[in-house]
């Protein structure tokens, strides 16, 4: 059994903040055509991130790294 604990909102405003973060990033991607790698960060916050830009025309992500040291790069797509 696995019991999980949402104390203030944390999970759905950590989100919204993961969610500012990629929308941001990737506007910024998207002007310069530079990728940008965001700091390491858990599955769970990768994946909202690599969700929110899937449907990005102009970018896309990728995590590199191992474990702990597991991060987003955010990349613009070949045109």
């Amino acid at each position: 059994m696995i019991i999980a604990l949402d104390i203030g909102n944390y999970h759905e405003n950590r989100k919204k903040q993961l969610e500012i973060l990629a929308t941001k990033t990737a506007k910024e991607v998207a002007q310069t055509h530079i990728a940008v790698k965001l700091d390491p960060m858990n599955a769970f916050d990768r994946r909202i991130i690599h969700t929110k830009l899937a449907e990005w025309r102009d970018v896309t992500t990728e995590s590199e790294g191992e474990g702990e040291q597991r991060a987003l790069v955010i990349k613009p797509k070949k045109q």
